[in-house]
């Protein structure tokens, strides 16, 4: 894409397309499309959906829906993290400026309201002071924005097995998160507005690290 052309209202329009699109296939089955289209060529083509990638990913997070919950701290409370797992999706905890004893009460409050895949959240602007809570009281998945975690940290994660997650916002971040054993990546760009970390700031943002 030609990026000189490229402006917020095409990128608005494109990504509520596709939202469309991606609504249409879930709303039938999230299975194999039988749906036919009419190629340039006027041959009729069969697509299939969810495509590998997506199938990989669901399978990872073990997810229904290719759906994250965005991670929202202040507004999100267990039963909002709960109804986003039980309806397919994957839930999201914000725990980032969370005391250990609070933080124990809110992943026992999602675990009574349901079974599925939820990940708790960090932003490493500060000092994730419930990181060993999440780990220790059985957090499948634990994703890192706005920093990198220490290698501790993901030896912790790997010991354990809770699937790391890391937000990336350049190539250089994004090889340094799979250089750490990132399991997945959420790759923010500026279209995020405020919520962007510009690069060269994403590795020492907080003193523990």
């Amino acid at each position: 894409m030609d990026s000189k052309n490229f402006s917020r209202r095409n990128f608005i329009q494109k990504g509520a397309l596709a939202g469309i699109a991606t609504t249409t296939m879930v709303g039938n089955g999230f299975s194999r499309s039988n749906d036919i289209a009419i190629s340039d060529k006027g041959k009729r083509d069969n697509h299939d959906y969810p495509s590998s990638a997506t199938r990989k990913l669901t399978d990872l997070l073990n997810i229904r829906y290719p759906i994250v919950q965005a991670p929202t701290g202040g507004v999100v409370n267990s039963s909002f993290t709960a109804a986003v797992a039980n309806n397919g999706g994957l839930g999201e905890l914000p725990l980032s400026w969370s005391e250990p004893d609070y933080a124990e009460k809110q992943i026992a409050a999602v675990k009574e309201k349901t079974n599925k895949s939820f990940f708790a959240n960090f932003v490493l602007n500060f000092e994730p002071k419930a990181f060993d809570t999440a780990i220790k009281k059985g957090v499948p998945i634990i994703q890192f924005s706005w920093g990198m975690p220490t290698k501790d940290m993901v030896a912790k994660m790997k010991a354990a097995k809770v699937i790391l997650g890391i937000q990336v916002t350049s190539g250089a971040s994004a090889k340094v998160a799979l250089g750490l054993g990132a399991d997945y990546l959420v790759c923010q760009g500026t279209e995020a507005g405020a919520m962007y970390m510009r690069p060269g700031r994403w590795r020492k943002p907080w003193s523990g690290y």
